[in-house]
C-alpha cells in the first residue's frame, strides 16, 4: 500500500489523481435530508467531481448487512450498473435486487413502461452467475426513496451517476438524494469505468 499526499481542494485534487478505470472509496458522515442539487458535504463533492466510479461509505455498523441493491432505468448506465451488482454479488455470493420506479414527479421524464425494463433486464441476466438469486421490483415511488428503503440492510447499493442537464453538476438528482440520505455503502457507476469495475471492489477495499 502507498500512502500519497495531495494538496489544494479535495475533491479537485482527488479528480485529478484518479483516472476512469480507478474505484475510489472515499467515507462520509450521515446528513440530513435535501432534495435535489444542493451540495453540502465533502463526500458528494468527490463523488460528483470524480472521473471515476466511487463508493461512499457510511460512518454505520457494517455488520449483519445482505444482499446487493441496484437502482435500474432505461438508460445506457443500466447494463453497467447490472454488471456491477452481478460482480459484487458473486464476490461475496448474496442476491441482487433490482429496483425500477416509473415515478416522475413534476420532471418531464421518458416514459419507461415495465416491458421495456424487463426486456432489458433479462437480456444482461447473462451476466450473473447462475447460483445467484435475482429479484425486480417495479414501484411508482420516488426513486432515491425506494431506493434508500430498499438498500437499509443491504450490503451495497449500486447506482449510476445519472445524467443532470445543470452545467456543473455530475451526479444526477437521485444519485444527489441518495447519497445526502446515504444508509448503506453506495457505488455510483460511471460510463467511463463501469465496465471495468472488478468484483468485490467494495467488499475489499
Amino acid at each position: 500500500m502507498d500512502i500519497v499526499h495531495i494538496g489544494g481542494r479535495v475533491p479537485e485534487a482527488l479528480a485529478r489523481f484518479v483516472t476512469a478505470d480507478d474505484v475510489l472509496v472515499i467515507g462520509t458522515g450521515k446528513t440530513g435530508f435535501i432534495h435535489s442539487r444542493v451540495f453540502g458535504t465533502v463526500s458528494l463533492q468527490i463523488a460528483a467531481e470524480a472521473p471515476c466510479s466511487v463508493v461512499v461509505i457510511p460512518t454505520i455498523d457494517l455488520r449483519f448487512r445482505r444482499g446487493i441493491v441496484a437502482g435500474v432505468k432505461d438508460d445506457d448506465l443500466m447494463t453497467a450498473i447490472i454488471g456491477a451488482a452481478a460482480g459484487e454479488a458473486s464476490a461475496r455470493q448474496e442476491p441482487i435486487e433490482l429496483i425500477h420506479s416509473s415515478f416522475s414527479g413534476v420532471i418531464p421524464a421518458t416514459v419507461e413502461t415495465r416491458a421495456t425494463i424487463a426486456a432489458r433486464v433479462a437480456a444482461v441476466e447473462s451476466m450473473v452467475d447462475a447460483g445467484l438469486r435475482v429479484r425486480t421490483r417495479y414501484t411508482q415511488r420516488p426513486p432515491a426513496e425506494a431506493l434508500l428503503d430498499a438498500s437499509r440492510n443491504a450490503a451495497l447499493l449500486v447506482v449510476g451517476a445519472g445524467h443532470p442537464r445543470g452545467a456543473g453538476h455530475a451526479l444526477g438528482a437521485v444519485t444527489h438524494d441518495v447519497l445526502v440520505n446515504i444508509d448503506a455503502p453506495v457505488l455510483v457507476v460511471r460510463r467511463t469505468a463501469a465496465d471495468r469495475i472488478s468484483p468485490g471492489s467494495a467488499q475489499n477495499s
